[in-house]
């Protein structure tokens, strides 16, 4: 981080302290190395719910261009509302400023090439989203969202596989999951890289 670099005044403070951690999965060389990697569980379960999903009537999983860009942002905050308003203490959702936002940011980073904004699609329905960013050879999963009614068909887990094998396909070399001990995380094969809290 260029913040770490930073060289602050003599009649400064400088306090840098653990915070948290990023789990980061280093990405192989091929996607058929992943199992080598993940939970074989995790591969299979997948794998299982794949099939389910295509019972549905065809799984299809694509990046936002400008032309979805805000069919499919609109899609990942209704998707984040269905399944945060079901918990017993529901999560604050973005209102309408950062719904904006998002769309100005969003907008702007894939005219730069780093937005990667996966859509998965059952039966032609969008079901999950992964808002994701690429950055040289790091891509960061930011945030998702899937429809809960179609749990069983884990289209949370296959827009997430399907992101990472993207990684791997477009030559990233880490996946960062970003911050948050999520145990779903560790099942990739992820390992911790340390987020810091630097006061000045």
């Amino acid at each position: 981080s260029a913040l770490l670099a930073l060289r602050p005044g003599p009649d400064w403070s400088d306090v840098v302290r653990p915070q948290d951690a990023c789990p980061v999965l280093r990405l192989p060389r091929r996607v058929d190395e992943l199992a080598l990697l993940a939970a074989p569980r995790l591969l299979r379960d997948l794998d299982a719910a794949r099939r389910r999903a295509l019972r549905l009537g065809g799984v299809d999983v694509r990046v936002a261009t400008a032309d979805d860009l805000a069919e499919v942002l609109d899609a990942l905050f209704r998707l984040r509302a269905a399944r945060f308003s079901r918990l017993p203490r529901p999560r604050a959702l973005p209102d309408e400023t950062a719904r904006r936002f998002h769309a100005e940011a969003a907008a702007g980073l894939l005219r730069l090439g780093a937005l990667r904004l996966y859509t998965l699609r059952l039966g032609g329905t969008i079901a999950a989203v992964l808002y994701a960013f690429r950055e040289r050879n790091r891509v960061a999963a930011y945030l998702g969202g899937f429809d809960p009614a179609l749990r069983r068909s884990s289209p949370g887990g296959l827009v997430l596989r399907a992101a990472i094998e993207d990684a791997i396909l477009s030559g990233a070399s880490e996946f960062d999951f970003l911050g948050g001990r999520d145990p779903y995380k560790y099942r990739w094969g992820a390992s911790d890289e340390p987020l810091l809290c630097r006061s000045l």
